[in-house]
């Protein structure tokens, strides 16, 4: 017997658009920092910007972008060293919002599920709008779908 689809909900990416990031969207990506697609970052279609053990070391940030109306730097760093061993965050400052996107994986090499928590600070306009999940029409686009139930399946014995 095994059980799939028991999975609890996650976020996997966080992507930023508007007229503050300019005419690309920034996106962010949950990756386990050993994989072969780690955490990044991305501007519009251009490349992945990769923050992994590959490319970085724990505590030492790195700059993605830097421009006059917005920042985005990451680092690898152990947040809760009781609970967590070191993950990617990145942090993403835009006008007057700061939005800090940090990494938790669950398990480890080949088991391991990284999952994205996204905390939003400062103060915007509400003449330019805020939308998605923090929008107004937040709390109804979380309840769009049903989950699907767990199944359990007989597995064939092997020979």
């Amino acid at each position: 017997w095994y059980t799939m689809g028991c999975e609890a909900g996650r976020i996997s990416e966080v992507l930023i658009s508007g007229s503050s990031v300019g005419e690309s969207n920034l996106t962010i990506r949950s990756g386990a920092l050993h994989a072969e697609e780690a955490f990044a970052v991305r501007m519009g279609e251009g490349l992945w910007q990769e923050l992994s053990w590959r490319t970085a070391v724990v505590d030492n940030a790195t700059t993605f972008v830097s421009s006059p109306g917005m920042t985005v730097t990451g680092v690898i760093t152990a947040k809760d060293p009781e609970h967590w061993g070191p993950d990617a965050s990145a942090l993403v400052t835009v006008g007057g919002l700061s939005i800090n996107v940090q990494q938790q994986t669950i398990g480890s090499a080949d088991e391991s599920k990284p999952m994205l928590d996204v905390a939003v600070k400062g103060a915007y306009p509400k003449s330019q709008g805020l939308g998605g999940l923090l929008g107004p029409d937040g709390a109804s686009l979380i309840h769009l779908k049903e989950p699907v139930p767990c199944m359990t399946i007989d597995a064939p014995e092997s020979a």
